[in-house]
């Protein structure tokens, strides 16, 4: 027995010699695991992955000199990288177990990875590990993108560009199988991008709050709070300036603004004399821009998601930023110059009574007539008719304050109750930013929008409307047999009404995270970060932006799908192009949101565009042909003194915006004509004048500089001053040419448009 333990010390002693090279001062390093390594990697265009490992450091101490060596082959054979790290993590003074290598691969397909790591740079014994990343050319990545774009220019659908944007991605992303792409298209991307738990609150904060907008308004509150402000409006100045107060206080909801206050103000302003284009205006103006800048909104919980997943997609990068969504929302509100813009805008109209472009002829034909019958060209639309009250219902605005309250208060508080707990855990000082900064502002909107619901509910179930005067009375014992102003059923059965109808959103919102998901894990915004660093100044990023959202907002319509196409792509572009710079950064993710606004306002089959002619009861053409040269104004101005300075960071964003609203104001007053009198704008002017050259060029023109032939409702012609009522007289073109030709000197004939209109 002791020869046979004899052998085995001896057996022992010799297997250590013989190790003891190995397990020297460096100890023996043992690769566990490959991981964070892309989907999809870029020819020549580095990309990460991560390594850990551990060794056994018992036998001989480690020093700060110890070095693990490395090298990375492709194939098994061709090296692609080689080096060396120390051993010692220098900031802890700790054995490293964790390491970030860079590659920068020359060549696409499918390739094997192997990571080798020896103690020694011989690599007589390493440990190595495997993973497979598939490298295309940087080029391809812009193929979702483009037939995203492509598609919904040429179709005008939405959601199928945006499936197409997700389906072409994954074809890239899973080595071109078409097959493969589509399972993986609804199995792992949209499944994803649903299953995230901040995507599920947005949804349901927009759920609820949709379905308490649609309570609100069968209840008559919509009504109720217009009629309520109606007692102010007595000339058009008057009633302008209500139905722009309206529609800042409707801030929650862009489709809700526009229509109670549309439908409820139009038999106001027609009596006033009020046109319906600029009904329209006023209405098309304080939807999305007010809401697209309300911290409490149906936006902002979509605007949110969109910033944290660029907080997500930066990772560590992002640390310099603020690491809440809802406090970088904040700071980019004063950045968003073209709501602001707007808005400012069509207060000075109309405390001046100006206009300008088609808006001045629409203006003054509706002072003449104070009656709008038109034609909007069909019926309302029935879905969103199913909201309005019954005729029987009284209309009380406190069923639209109320619940807006509510909702109101308890976002704020839970903000402050999830912000201290918050900021408790992280153990940082109690005060209002880092209260805000670390609030839970999905579940403060959830909880609001919640509680709003739940309160439209219980007062429509206590208000009781008497059978034989149709008064509101409280319900109490003696009144309970009247019927309430809406059941506990009928208000579940509108609420859910109300979810359906946002369901086209909803489908939005799913696919615009599916496709920044796809977009980043294909390497779209990687390739465009890359292509765009060093071509484009960091400064001029916001600018860009501005001009991209705007085109893309103007042909497909809508604005949360311009920002779901353009966050994922452009933002971690301005991040690479100038680091941790927060005006470039913060003034590029509100030059998204802005642009998507301002393309919205151009673009004729906009929701809100169309909604707010429906609403009005305005001809769609007259609309957006009337809202086109006010909407150009503030964008042109806040892009050329708001965005592109602020971006180079040549004032402050509050400088530029007080530089932007002053600057609009002076062109609107120099552009614009009283609406009483019969002066003409040079808007018009000018566009007489180009129409007269382009009539000379082609060789058909008359001497009122309009192109042959005329039609006859092109003559009827609008004199007036100020001193006496507007009036209408037929004007011959033979009288109109012969006063011209004769050379009178107190009138000149110019011919725009439809109608011709005279100036002393």
């Amino acid at each position: 027995m002791f020869g046979g333990l004899c052998g085995v010390v001896f057996v022992t002693a010799v297997v250590a010699v013989l190790c003891l090279p190995y397990f020297g001062c460096n100890g023996q390093v043992v690769l566990e695991d490959l991981y964070d390594k892309p989907v999809v990697a870029l020819k020549n265009t580095q990309f990460t992955f991560k390594a850990s490992f551990s060794y056994d450091a018992g036998r001989v101490d480690y020093t700060n000199n110890t070095v693990i060596y490395y090298q990375l082959l492709r194939g098994g054979d061709v090296l692609v990288d080689v080096g060396n790290f120390s051993a010692i993590d220098r900031q802890f003074h700790a054995l490293d177990i964790e390491k970030v290598f860079e590659v920068t691969e020359t060549k696409a397909g499918y390739h094997t990875y192997t990571l080798e790591m020896d103690v020694h740079p011989s690599f007589d014994h390493p440990t190595s590990s495997s993973m497979k990343v598939h490298v295309i050319p940087g080029g391809l990545t812009l193929l979702p993108p483009l037939l995203t774009i492509i598609i919904v220019i040429t179709t005008k659908h939405v959601l199928l560009s945006l499936f197409t944007g997700v389906y072409v991605a994954c074809f890239l992303i899973y080595r071109y199988n078409p097959i493969t792409a589509f399972c993986r298209t609804f199995d792992t991307i949209i499944l994803d991008a649903f299953s995230d738990t901040g995507h599920v609150e947005v949804v349901m904060f927009t759920w609820f709050l949709s379905g308490m907008v649609a309570c609100v308004l069968k209840t008559g509150g919509g009504e109720g709070l217009a009629k309520a402000f109606s007692k102010w409006a007595t000339s058009p100045r008057a009633g302008s300036i209500v139905t722009v107060v309206l529609g800042l206080l409707i801030f929650f909801d862009g489709i809700a603004n526009t229509l109670i206050v549309g439908q409820t103000v139009r038999p106001i302003t027609d009596l006033l004399g009020i046109s319906r284009e600029k009904l329209a205006y006023l209405v098309d103006g304080t939807s999305s821009p007010v809401t697209s800048i309300s911290p409490i909104s149906t936006w902002v919980g979509f605007e949110l998601s969109l910033i944290d997943n660029i907080l997500t997609q930066l990772g560590p990068a992002a640390a310099c930023y603020d690491d809440s969504a809802f406090i970088i929302f904040v700071k980019t509100i004063p950045g968003r110059f073209y709501p602001f813009l707007m808005i400012c805008l069509q207060l000075y109209l109309i405390v001046t009574e100006r206009e300008y472009g088609p808006m001045l002829k629409a203006e003054r034909n509706a002072r003449r007539n104070k009656s709008n019958n038109i034609n909007i060209g069909g019926e309302e639309d029935e879905e969103y008719k199913q909201f309005e009250p019954d005729t029987d219902t009284p209309k009380r605005w406190w069923n639209a304050a109320v619940p807006v309250i509510v909702t109101t208060l308890v976002v704020i508080i839970s903000l402050i109750v999830t912000g201290v707990d918050g900021a408790r855990q992280a153990g940082v000082p109690l005060n209002g930013r880092e209260i805000f900064g670390h609030s839970d502002s999905y579940a403060a909107l959830l909880y609001g929008s919640v509680l709003g619901s739940l309160s439209i509910w219980i007062l429509a179930v206590l208000q009781r409307v008497e059978s034989t005067t149709g008064n509101v009375v409280w319900w109490s014992r003696k009144n309970k047999r009247y019927k309430p102003l809406m059941t506990l059923s009928k208000s579940l059965d509108t609420w859910i009404a109300g979810i359906k109808s946002l369901t086209f959103a909803v489908l939005i919102l799913l696919l615009a995270w599916s496709v920044g998901i796809a977009f980043t894990l294909c390497g779209t915004a990687t390739f465009i970060s890359h292509s765009l660093s060093g071509s484009i100044a960091p400064g001029s990023y916001p600018a860009v932006t501005f001009l991209v959202s705007a085109f893309l907002a103007v042909v497909t319509g809508s604005s949360w799908g311009t920002m779901g196409i353009v966050f994922p792509l452009i933002i971690p572009a301005a991040h690479n192009a100038a680091p941790c710079n927060h005006e470039v950064f913060y003034g590029t993710i509100a030059s998204v949101l802005a642009g998507a606004v301002f393309g919205d306002h151009c673009s004729p089959i906009s929701d809100t565009t169309i909604l707010s002619s429906i609403a009005c009861r305005c001809n769609l053409t007259q609309h957006v042909k009337t809202q086109l040269p006010y909407a150009l104004l503030a964008g042109i101005v806040g892009l050329l003194l708001g965005d592109l300075p602020t971006g180079f960071e040549a004032y402050p964003t509050w400088v530029g915006l007080l530089i932007s609203i002053v600057t609009v104001l002076v062109i609107a007053h120099l552009l614009s004509a009283p609406i009483k009198g019969t002066k003409i704008d040079h808007v018009t002017t000018f566009v007489a004048w180009v129409s007269r050259a382009i009539c000379n060029r082609s060789g058909r023109v008359n001497v009122a500089g309009q192109q042959e032939p005329y039609e006859e409702e092109d003559n009827m012609e609008l004199v007036s001053n100020e001193d006496s009522p507007l009036s209408t007289k037929l004007v011959s073109e033979a009288n109109s040419s012969n006063s011209l030709s004769e050379g009178d000197s107190n009138s000149k004939y110019i011919t725009i448009g439809e109608t011709e209109e005279m100036t002393m």
